[in-house]
């Protein structure tokens, strides 16, 4: 599992903390969405659903867990705080880079 070190929460999650312990013990009920960091050099980020972490092709590719939240509205919401956060810092829209700096 390749979790994000400064791990985003919808504002609609309730109890992040089961959801995260769920999520680290692969339980594949789990009806939340994820914002991952996209490894398609044409894509910044991207929301699936969280049980699609554990299907062959995302688990073979072990993506970074950027955020969680309840719906996929919620990891919209997730998406335009970065979003909002990199262009305050930045004055861009290159997100990978600025989630990138915040680990270093």
């Amino acid at each position: 599992m390749n979790l994000y070190p400064h791990l985003y929460y919808g504002e609609e999650l309730k109890e992040p903390g089961k959801i995260l312990h769920k999520l680290k013990k692969a339980d594949k009920k789990l009806d939340a969405y994820v914002v991952l960091l996209s490894e398609n050099p044409s894509d910044q980020l991207e929301i699936r659903q969280m049980k699609d972490l554990f299907g062959k092709v995302l688990k073979s590719r072990d993506p970074m867990i950027i955020g969680i939240g309840k719906d996929y509205d919620d990891c919209v919401k997730i998406v335009e705080r970065i979003a909002g956060e990199c262009f305050k810092k930045n004055r861009n829209g290159n997100l990978k880079t600025y989630l990138r700096e915040r680990v270093i």
